[in-house]
């Protein structure tokens, strides 16, 4: 074998050498973004399930609407300001602008006024605006186009990243939301 045959040799086995470790690296850095991938689609799925139950008890508040509203409007119209105050006492909180601006209509004298406080802009069912959070944060979570995170240069300790594996989707999207 010649030196010329033994250069080449070298160079071939050099660059044979090159191109599995591009190989290598490259089928790591895959794996790396599929898995940093999957971890956006998992939450974002999430949050799509917790917007769906935020959604359904938001409709099952809406439809079911204050119970007392028709006692508080029986014992009303028949004076007892004591009864319809406690009546009046047990609204859930985002019902109370609604009725104060149905009141404030004159809705008994007035037959131009909204024939229901369920009726008003202001009524703002609090398990409907959480369903809108929680869709937006999936949608954001599912059209992730950014880089998986780089290679950290320090080495954490096994209990560090035992608690960040071990914590739930849920927990991590609902510290997301109350941000």
């Amino acid at each position: 074998m010649s030196a010329r045959e033994r250069i080449l040799e070298f160079v071939a086995v050099l660059l044979l050498s090159i191109a599995t470790v591009c190989i290598a690296w490259s089928g790591y850095q895959a794996a790396k973004w599929s898995g940093h991938q999957a971890r956006h689609y998992a939450q974002a799925s999430t949050a799509r399930a917790l917007a769906n139950r935020a959604a359904t008890l938001g409709g099952q508040e809406r439809i079911q609407g204050p119970p007392e509203l028709q006692p508080l409007a029986r014992v009303s119209t028949d004076g007892n300001t004591s009864l319809a105050q406690l009546y009046e006492r047990r609204f859930r909180p985002e019902f109370r602008p609604a009725f104060r601006a149905w009141l404030a209509q004159d809705p008994i004298n007035n037959t131009a006024a909204i024939a229901s406080p369920l009726l008003y802009a202001q009524y703002k069912v609090a398990n409907f605006e959480k369903a809108d959070a929680l869709e937006r944060l999936g949608n954001r979570g599912s059209t992730r186009r950014e880089r998986p995170p780089s290679t950290p240069t320090h080495t954490s300790s096994p209990r560090s990243s035992s608690r960040r594996c071990c914590s739930s989707p849920e927990s991590r999207l609902r510290l997301q939301l109350d941000r």
